[in-house]
């Protein structure tokens, strides 16, 4: 199976070559929601018959806020040379384009609900030793 190799530096990638080698760590999100594979957020999908809007808006940035930079990162472990965005500007301006869905296009679109995901660090050096208070014994079925 090969890997998709981004043109910028995914989230996830970035919190994962802060690690120490003997941390493991997974991207949770609430049940019903998928991990974006680019870290940082979750989705879900909704479906046409429960969402229907006759309206949609897109979210643009009216004024350039970054930078990209051509650099050589680690991705799944391999150097990479891509595309990196860094923030620069101080004052963020949006526009908002709302146009109207034809009842006939409705099928072309789909709701999206989404929400950021918690990243969970497990590190064995951080958990103590827990006694076991009582016998156990083997069940059966």
């Amino acid at each position: 199976m090969s890997r998709i190799t981004p043109g910028f530096k995914p989230s996830n990638e970035m919190f994962l070559s802060a690690m120490e080698v003997s941390e493991t760590a997974v991207i949770c999100c609430p049940s019903v929601f998928t991990a974006r594979w680019a870290g940082g957020a979750c989705f879900s999908t909704v479906s046409n018959e429960a969402y229907t809007a006759t309206t949609g808006c897109q979210l643009q940035f009216a004024s350039r806020i970054e930078t990209v930079l051509l650099e050589t990162y680690t991705f799944y472990g391999r150097p990479i040379t891509g595309l990196m965005a860094y923030t620069t500007a101080t004052t963020m301006s949006f526009k908002t384009t709302i146009e109207t869905i034809k009842p006939a296009d409705s099928t072309q679109y789909i709701g999206l609900v989404t929400t950021t995901a918690v990243t969970l660090v497990h590190k064995q050096s951080d958990v103590g030793e827990t006694p076991l208070t009582g016998k156990t014994s083997p069940t059966s079925t």
